[in-house]
């Protein structure tokens, strides 16, 4: 049997163990995993070499209005950007524009996201709480969107009951609720109190979303979902009080997941003092030491079951056009082509396993969304791969692959920068160079089940 592409004598990592192996590749498949000694199209040499599942990133956000100006990269840049870390997999979400239904912004997103070079699936935003929004949820479930998002912050946040309702129906479809967890009421008055004691700075945007607004948002939503037994994703975690909420819910037997993104693993809410803090704004918020900690604590123990990036790129002239104003100035940071390599970093720094990254960045992601044949090195899965030189370093600097000119790892020395990156057998990345333009992403739809 001749195949595509074999990888030799490299260290396969799964989230389930580590294993010295060849990899054999065919019509964009994983073919064979062992001792290989039949040709191959190309051979690459694996010998001192990690190979790591693709990443799947399951929060992005690619070309969405914020305030007054958008994200800078649309789906082929962001891509590309996202390439550059291993990642092979990006779930987006919609953006529900005045009259749009669930279903018309899917379809929209649908065309959008057709320029990607890494494959994609697409949350759906709920943010506009029309009649017939909850029949549509069923229909977007048949074409394998299930996943749908609300917020408990911003003007377009859902009330209690309605979340409720939203739950009963997200169980009846097999789908699963993701959830921006901060007490809406409770920001906008302290917004607002700031604003007219003159605290405009990048400090105050801390100080106006507390850790306590997070806290009680995941409580609240944690016990709706336990009372209607329904699934619960709660996107970008950032503390410690929060977390420890999921963790005791989880003891309980609640399906809830935590997600949390590179920069709440690096950054203190210090930064914002910095002349440009106001770059590193971002909702929520950066926190305390304590709580980078914890998040690694709970990342070892199990409790944090993703990592995304949360990618929201912006430039200096947008994040300066109003001079800093905590509440003018666009939230998001420009993370994806940092995700693996950040995290990699940190796993070798603190003496984690290996099995870590593909247990948060790919297996676990591919599980929890119903990605099929994604998120594992194993037979009959797609070939999507990344190897890695474990020695190579190297330090943030700009240009950068975003469109976004602002990186929050500038000056960082990182490891794990991918030197190929495979996308279903098709080379991304060949020797640390961008090679996959005439690559294209594929739609999957997602397989939900809940046992």
């Amino acid at each position: 049997m001749g195949f595509d592409i074999v990888i030799k004598d490299v260290l396969v990592v799964n989230h389930n163990g580590v294993k010295r192996a060849d990899i054999g590749i065919k019509k964009e498949k994983i073919e064979k995993i062992g001792q290989i000694s039949t040709g191959a199209n190309i051979e690459l040499p694996g010998e001192g070499k990690i190979a790591f599942p693709g990443i799947i990133d399951p929060h992005t956000h690619m070309g969405i209005p914020m305030m007054d100006t958008f994200s800078v990269d649309n789906f082929k840049t962001g891509s590309y950007a996202a390439a550059h870390a291993g990642v092979t997999t990006i779930i987006d979400f919609t953006v529900q524009n005045p009259g749009d239904t669930l279903l018309s912004s899917f379809e929209r997103r649908l065309h959008e996201a057709r320029v990607s070079h890494v494959d994609f699936a697409i949350h759906v935003n709920i943010t506009n709480f029309y009649d017939n929004f909850l029949s549509d949820m069923e229909k977007l479930a048949e074409r394998g969107a299930k996943s749908f998002k609300v917020f408990f912050a911003y003007s377009f946040r859902i009330p209690d009951e309605l979340f409720l309702k939203v739950q009963e129906r997200a169980k009846d479809i097999s789908a699963l609720i993701l959830l921006h967890a901060e007490n809406g009421a409770i920001i906008d008055y302290l917004i607002k109190k700031n604003i007219e004691r003159g605290n405009v700075s990048a400090p105050y945007h801390g100080f106006s979303r507390p850790v306590f607004t997070e806290e009680d948002a995941t409580e609240r939503a944690i016990l709706i979902t336990e009372f209607v037994n329904s699934s619960l994703y709660i996107v970008h975690m950032t503390s410690k009080r929060a977390l420890k909420r999921v963790e005791e819910a989880k003891k309980r037997g609640v399906r809830v997941f935590a997600e949390t993104c590179p920069q709440y693993l690096y950054f203190t809410d210090e930064v914002y003092k910095k002349t440009d803090g106001h770059y590193f704004i971002a909702s929520p918020p950066l926190r305390k030491k304590e709580d980078i900690d914890y998040l690694w604590e709970k990342i070892k123990d199990g409790t944090v079951d993703t990592i995304g990036t949360d990618h929201a790129p912006f430039t200096k002239e947008q994040k300066d056009r109003h001079g800093g104003i905590f509440y003018k100035t666009p939230n998001g940071l420009s993370v994806i082509e940092f995700s693996m390599p950040s995290i990699f970093t940190k796993v070798v720094d603190k003496k984690l396993p290996l099995t870590t990254i593909p247990r948060l960045m790919s297996y676990n992601p591919s599980q929890i969304f119903g990605l099929k044949g994604k998120g594992e090195i194993k037979e009959g899965n797609d070939a999507d791969i990344v190897i890695i030189d474990p020695s190579y370093k190297k330090k943030v600097l700009p240009p950068y692959k975003s469109v976004s000119d602002i990186s929050p790892f500038e000056g960082l020395s990182l490891r794990g920068i991918p030197m190929y990156v495979l996308l279903r057998g098709h080379f991304l990345i060949k020797d640390y160079l961008f090679v996959g333009h005439d690559v294209k992403g594929q739609y999957l739809e997602q397989k939900i089940t809940f046992d």
